[in-house]
């Protein structure tokens, strides 16, 4: 829809196969960039209230900047809840540092990769 709305545009003197050119430029530099539609949408608008040209992958890149830099925070999704209660967890932080002192003070060595399998790698 962006690249009809930019062919439509006064400023667009290009023809068809030239947009198709153009457009298939921009496609391969922000598919490296590994953009989403969503964000090339967001980049096409911030870029038409800045500008009466088309755009280049340049401007595309600094309208994301400028739209991520008035962004306060990038949305995160939430972590997931903790399976335990703060004692509980409390109680296994406790139990753990215990079983790792006592296999120090043996002179044994910490497996270098461990499976999170109720503490398995442990024992």
């Amino acid at each position: 829809m962006d690249l009809f709305n930019m062919r439509l545009s006064a400023a667009a003197q290009k023809s068809p196969d030239e947009l198709d050119i153009l457009a298939a430029m921009i496609l391969d530099d922000l598919l490296e960039e590994r953009w989403t539609s969503d964000r090339f949408a967001d980049a096409c608008r911030k870029h038409r209230k800045l500008s009466s040209f088309l755009p280049t992958t340049a401007d595309l890149l600094a309208a994301d900047k400028a739209l991520a830099d008035a962004t306060p925070y990038r949305e995160l999704p939430a972590l997931p809840a903790w399976d335990t209660d703060a004692e509980g967890q409390y109680k296994r932080n406790i139990e753990g540092a215990r079983k790792i002192l006592a296999m120090v003070s043996q002179g044994k060595r910490m497996p270098q990769s461990r499976p999170r399998q109720d503490e398995d790698w442990l024992q």
